[in-house]
């Protein structure tokens, strides 16, 4: 009997740390239609910061919309210009309680973008 819950205990602690560390990631990339700068910019002073969440599923081997495009997110909220960006991926508690409960097949992630911007 203890055999047997020692070896259900190493399965438990395998899953837990697979559904911790999962291969959900998230993609960032431009495609140049509005500039996008790194580095920081005296003429870029207005605050940006857009949130977001994308799903994965299948402990992130499936990710039907794992990119997140820079020129669209940040025109879509007014901007012609981003500079100092600064992006962030989190996992939330309730996601964390999403994944476990789904046992790994639904992953979901937020994200946070930050920068400073020159609106339309």
């Amino acid at each position: 009997m203890v055999h047997l819950i020692r070896g259900n205990f190493f399965i438990l602690i395998g899953a837990a740390a697979l559904l911790v560390c999962s291969c959900s990631k998230l993609k960032v990339v431009s495609g140049g239609t509005i500039p996008i700068y790194l580095a920081d910019r005296s003429d870029h002073q207005k605050l940006a910061k857009l949130e977001g969440r994308k799903e994965n599923y299948l402990w992130g081997l499936i990710s039907p919309d794992n990119t997140i495009e820079l020129d669209y997110e940040f025109a879509r909220n007014g901007y012609a210009s981003v500079a100092d960006i600064h992006v962030e991926e989190e996992q939330s508690a309730g996601d964390f309680f999403a994944t476990v409960l789904s046992l790994g097949f639904y992953c979901p992630r937020h994200y946070k973008i930050v920068g400073r911007g020159v609106r339309k």
